[in-house]
């Protein structure tokens, strides 16, 4: 049986329900955006991979690894956003 954490996941609070219309990401205090927390249930999926795919379960599991573990800001442009297209063009 796979291992089962369980945690909250953030929703967009919707806008009728005391949400905020703008999407502003990176506000603080008062103009923090509300969310609609739900708790849920994650799974390990180890072993089950191939069972999911991004046009039944809106995700895929793919191993991957970047050309570079860097986080200047010109690597991710340079090196990382190709990988990752030519990643998502070839599933």
């Amino acid at each position: 049986m796979a291992a089962l954490m369980e945690t909250t996941m953030n929703y967009h609070l919707d806008p009728s329900r005391g949400g905020s219309k703008p999407s502003t990401f990176g506000t603080i205090g008062v103009l923090r955006r509300k969310f609609d927390s739900r708790p849920i249930q994650i799974h390990d999926l180890r072993g089950l991979e191939s069972e999911f795919d991004i046009h039944t379960h809106s995700f895929q599991i793919h191993d991957w690894k970047p050309g570079t573990t860097s986080l200047d800001s010109n690597d991710v442009k340079q090196i990382i956003y190709p990988e990752t297209e030519e990643l998502i063009k070839s599933m």
